[in-house]
């Protein structure tokens, strides 16, 4: 089994990870929007704006329909994810 890094793992548990991670899901649920309420279709161009607006340097696959955001590496690290938007929902896969 891997083992996290000590650093990264004592990073965790001091930001308290887990408590805030199980949050989100009741924070950012679709009672708190509901559908009729949400924003379905957003400009490609404008999210590519935002995106870029933050720092990243996005792609847009229009085959599969989602925003990748390149990786970027940090120290030992490599970051990167997808974002799919879809029937008013970000869904964030890394």
């Amino acid at each position: 089994m891997t083992e996290l890094h000590f650093k990264v793992k004592n990073a965790l548990l001091k930001m308290d990870f887990i408590r805030r991670y199980e949050e989100l899901p009741g924070h950012f649920s679709s009672e708190r929007t509901p559908s009729d309420e949400r924003l379905v279709y957003v400009e490609r161009d404008e999210v590519m704006s935002i995106i870029r607006d933050l720092g990243y340097s996005p792609m847009f696959h229009s085959k599969e329909k989602f925003y990748k955001i390149t990786e970027e590496q940090a120290d030992a690290f490599t970051f990167g994810f997808h974002i799919i938007l879809r029937d008013g929902m970000a869904i964030w896969s890394g």
